[in-house]
């Protein structure tokens, strides 16, 4: 069995990261949104550089955050 590249991660890190389930890492991959590299006939990666730009992205920031509704404490 192979490690994975030190400059890599797997999809299910990244959803874990994004608080996504895997097959929504897999359809942004599929869809072009998320860049990844095949390993093998089924392994994924995504290189580091990669997973932290998506995460840097998807990030809820103070700023972009929704207003509370009314009446919300």
């Amino acid at each position: 069995m192979s490690t994975p590249a030190p400059d890599s991660v797997t999809t299910v890190w990244l959803a874990q990261q994004l608080g996504v389930s895997p097959k929504t890492v897999l359809r942004r991959i599929h869809d072009g949104t998320i860049p990844a590299i095949r390993v093998g006939p089924r392994g994924i990666r995504i290189r580091c550089a990669d997973a932290y730009a998506v995460i840097e992205q998807m990030a809820v920031h103070p700023d972009r955050m929704p207003a509370p509704l009314d009446g919300a404490k």
